[in-house]
């Protein structure tokens, strides 16, 4: 099977608060974005933000991993966002 919530995670943004890195994120099934930690599940429980890759880079890369699957699901800050606002 194919990690397709871990897949469907929105990384907002990552920044660091007194220190600790915090990621913004959008997950499937879940009505608003919110902030996490590393070690922390998404997706009522079946994602697992596994860590951060390139924390102090323009493009830090969160690294997620769906519970039961053992695949890693590498999300750029900003991939799989979609504008829906109309140019009129």
């Amino acid at each position: 099977p194919l990690p397709e919530l871990a897949k469907a995670v929105v990384v907002l943004g990552v920044i660091q608060i007194d220190g600790t890195p915090q990621i913004i994120v959008k997950a499937p099934n879940e009505q608003f974005t919110r902030y996490v930690r590393t070690g922390q599940l998404l997706a009522n429980g079946q994602v697992r933000v596994k860590r951060i890759e390139g924390l102090g880079s323009p493009t830090p890369v969160v690294v997620l991993e769906q519970l039961g699957l053992r695949q890693e699901v590498y999300k750029q800050v900003g991939e799989g966002i979609v504008n829906n606002s109309s140019k009129t």
